[in-house]
């Protein structure tokens, strides 16, 4: 009965919403998949373009990923060891 009961919930079709109409509804739309926690398929002619998902932490991986990976070597503000100087600029 378990497994049947999991199948059931797997196998549930996504929420799908026309491209129009998400971006009239985008923001009932967002606070819906976090509060439900439930995917959302965004269409353009009926055909699936984007899929909006609830993310699963409070921060992103993307910000500060590198951090403390590398090292600064030389003077960065000085501007006589810049690539392109002013006097080299096109106008």
């Amino acid at each position: 009965m378990l497994l049947f009961a999991l199948t059931m919930i797997v196998n549930m079709p996504m929420k799908k919403i026309a491209a129009g109409s998400f971006k009239v509804h985008c923001l009932a739309v967002t606070d819906e998949v976090q509060s439900k926690r439930e995917s959302v398929i965004i269409t353009k002619r009926g055909k699936p373009v984007a899929k909006l998902v609830p993310i699963d932490k409070q921060t992103d991986d993307i910000f500060g990923f590198l951090a403390g990976k590398g090292e600064v070597t030389g003077n960065v503000v000085d501007s006589r060891y810049s690539v392109l100087r002013s006097t080299d600029r096109r106008p």
